[in-house]
């Protein structure tokens, strides 16, 4: 439950989830705070994982009219440590798209204690189509800033 809701931050989280969330850590004699950090640090602990499995850690494949794209996820406490997981995957999402044959893949990178997301983007029309979506710009490093964006399925 306090990964699926980011430790109910995200906007899947309903109230039921914290009701439900607080009186299980009680039962379990957990700090839900606490918990949540060893456990997100050891989700976004990627050690030897190439780009590829880091890419396919948690990734859905889409398909809006004749348009299929890919977003894949990571979550963690640490902006250095999304800017270097970003690092490593900026030639995947390319590689992805090719071998796949989707248009456009997407990777988020989300920052759970700031509830922010950065968004990589790969694909013919995907910078334009962050631009628009978010009313943001894509930096230099190819990357979007989403604040207050954490889910991927009601949020991107």
């Amino acid at each position: 439950m306090i990964s699926d809701t980011l430790l109910f931050r995200s906007p899947t989280c309903t109230p039921r989830d914290q009701v439900a969330g607080i009186a299980l850590s009680k039962i379990a004699e957990v700090n839900p705070g606490d918990y949540a950090k060893q456990m997100f640090r050891a989700g976004s602990a990627l050690g030897n994982k190439t780009p590829e499995e880091i890419l396919h850690q948690d990734f859905k494949k889409f398909i809006f009219g004749d348009t299929t794209f890919g977003v894949g996820q990571i979550s963690s406490m640490d902006t250095d440590e999304l800017y270097e997981i970003a690092d490593k995957l900026r030639p995947q999402l390319e590689i992805e798209a090719a071998k796949s044959g989707m248009s456009m893949v997407f990777f988020m990178l989300t920052n759970i204690i700031d509830e922010d997301t950065r968004l990589m983007c790969y694909g013919k029309d995907a910078p334009e189509v962050v631009q628009v979506a978010y009313n943001t710009e894509i930096g230099d490093d190819g990357i979007a800033f989403l604040p207050k964006v954490v889910s991927r399925k009601k949020q991107l």
